[in-house]
């Protein structure tokens, strides 16, 4: 019989067995790893429309807050590409109420003396409203108006990835009108 040899070592079989432990932890890590990824860019995403949004509802209500029109339309109230501008990112304002048509806001419509109390209507209660409260001033001044108005900002990132979701954000705006 041959001595021993003193050589110390792993055997074949603990090296394999070592390499598939750890095969198996990294099928586990590496997914995880991606998924943490993934969301850390939707995460990215989010947090700029998010940014972008209160950019741009601030245009807006910077816009709003110098006109001094009755009732006015969305496009009157829409901050130009000189006021405002995002790279990247698409741009919308809309009525929050369904009933209203593409090109109205919502206008606030005092029912009585006290503003508190009123409704939401379109442009052609807006001016009817106003009309009521001035009868004796023609054309109506825009100060017969509520001044009130509310709409939807939205803000939609146009660089797109199939793979994930598009980052978004909306808000409804309340804007004072002719308020410096």
């Amino acid at each position: 019989m041959r001595p021993r040899s003193t050589d110390s070592g792993f055997t074949l079989v603990e090296v394999l067995v070592a390499v598939v432990i750890l095969g198996i932890a990294a099928a586990g890590i590496i997914p995880a790893v991606r998924a943490l990824i993934l969301s850390s860019q939707d995460h990215r995403g989010q947090a700029s429309a998010d940014a972008v949004l209160r950019s741009y509802s601030e245009a807006v209500e910077e816009k709003v807050r110098d006109l001094f029109v009755l009732c006015p339309t969305l496009a009157q109230v829409t901050p130009t590409a000189a006021e405002f501008s995002a790279s990247g990112w698409s741009l919308a304002i809309a009525p929050v109420s369904t009933s209203s048509s593409p090109v109205a806001a919502d206008y606030w419509i005092p029912s009585t003396a006290d503003f508190r109390t009123g409704t939401w209507g379109n442009k052609t209660a807006c001016t009817t409203a106003a009309a009521t409260k001035c009868p004796t001033l023609s054309p109506t001044p825009p100060e017969c108006d509520g001044g009130l108005m509310r709409v939807r900002v939205t803000v939609t990132s146009t660089t797109t990835n199939p793979s994930r979701s598009t980052p978004q954000a909306s808000t409804e705006l309340l804007v004072r009108r002719g308020q410096a």
